[in-house]
């Protein structure tokens, strides 16, 4: 997704207007675009065409050019193509297009850096194809990888597409922050039996996994102890409550959010419920990652509530549901998707670049 325009009403009143200004252009110019999506409705690459015809940040071209190396699937390249634009004074994403490639970039779409390009911008544009959108697919059949290094790996890509989308450090914090405490729910024993490790408990940190070279099999959650459709990312939100870490965030609530919502559930609903919650999870102390957690409700339950008394006024008591329309109303539905992305895409392309290691050590040796 790209957008434009964002604005800080802190800063200095001159510099407001002018940022002010900037946007009301980028509303126009993406106003204009919606009436050439709706004639190119049944052309998706004539619509990426029409975008990179217009008058674009060299920046935001990169990022679209891509998508026209898309990968097909069910007969089209790209499924949602959305031009909008918000003329509401406080939304940070006043502007701009949303555009899926669901089945990935093909390997046309990596890029060299060319004329006025960054070695690090061309990285960040690399073609890849989702990596994690569920367990089995994320974290069985992969590059073995223990979970504190998978957990600073996807903190450090989080920044670096953060900075490349052109955020605020504050926000660009509380991403980094997202990314490092992502997966700690998969410190769970019985997550950690589906990847094949036995009792975490009686292993040293660098053995709890984020990803296993087990393949998967039929049967896989059968005497792990996990509940169908359990998500780890769920269990990831409690333990960030009860982080120190937390304190440090500018948005405590972003940041759980970005944690819960990093695999698509959660926005609001998970599939599952947890019997652990009743009776508390014995999980392994992790260094700053987590701790043994007493009973308590997680998001995927209606008795959730964040009721902690160093979170800002604005969050205490509220549900996992309420939290979604609070971050809604702060950032715009569009803008937090944005940010959603980030986190998730960090996530893929870390997982990626592990295996592509492990890849070519191997080759290296032969």
């Amino acid at each position: 997704m790209l957008a434009e325009g964002g604005l800080d009403h802190e800063g200095d009143q001159d510099e407001f207007a002018q940022r002010l200004e900037v946007r009301r252009t980028a509303q126009a110019r993406w106003g204009a675009l919606a009436d050439q999506m709706n004639v190119l409705a049944s052309d998706a690459e004539g619509q990426v065409r029409a975008i990179l015809a217009m008058q674009l940040p060299a920046a935001l071209k990169l990022l679209v050019a891509p998508l026209l190396h898309a990968r097909r699937g069910r007969g089209r390249r790209l499924e949602v193509l959305t031009p909008y634009a918000d003329d509401r004074a406080e939304n940070p994403y006043a502007a701009g297009v949303v555009i899926a490639a669901r089945f990935g970039l093909t390997s046309d779409a990596t890029l060299e850096p060319g004329a006025g390009e960054t070695a690090e911008a061309a990285h960040v544009l690399a073609a890849g194809v989702p990596a994690t959108e569920d367990d089995a697919v994320g974290s069985l059949d992969r590059t073995e990888l223990d979970l504190l290094t998978h957990s600073e790996d996807v903190r450090s890509k989080a920044v670096t597409f953060a900075r490349a989308c052109g955020l605020s450090d504050p926000v660009v914090a509380d991403i980094a922050l997202a990314g490092w405490f992502h997966d700690a729910g998969k410190a769970d024993p019985r997550f950690q039996a589906l990847l094949g490790t036995g009792d975490p408990l009686l292993l040293a940190e660098e053995a709890v996994l984020a990803k296993s070279g087990r393949r998967s099999v039929p049967g896989d959650l059968d005497g792990t102890g996990l509940p169908p459709r359990w998500r780890h990312e769920a269990l990831s939100v409690r333990l960030a409550l009860c982080n120190a870490r937390l304190a440090t965030a500018h948005d405590p609530g972003l940041v759980l959010w970005l944690i819960g919502t990093h695999h698509g559930w959660g926005r609001p609903f998970f599939p599952h419920t947890d019997p652990l919650d009743a009776v508390g999870h014995p999980l392994p102390t992790l260094d700053g990652l987590t701790v043994p957690l007493l009973a308590g409700q997680g998001p995927q339950s209606l008795g959730f509530s964040l009721d902690l008394a160093s979170l800002p006024e604005d969050l205490c008591g509220l549900d996992w549901t309420q939290l979604f329309t609070l971050l809604r109303h702060r950032y715009g539905a569009w803008g937090l998707a944005h940010l959603e992305a980030i986190v998730r895409l960090a996530d893929h392309r870390a997982s990626e670049d592990a295996d592509r290691g492990v890849a070519e050590a191997a080759e290296g040796a032969a």
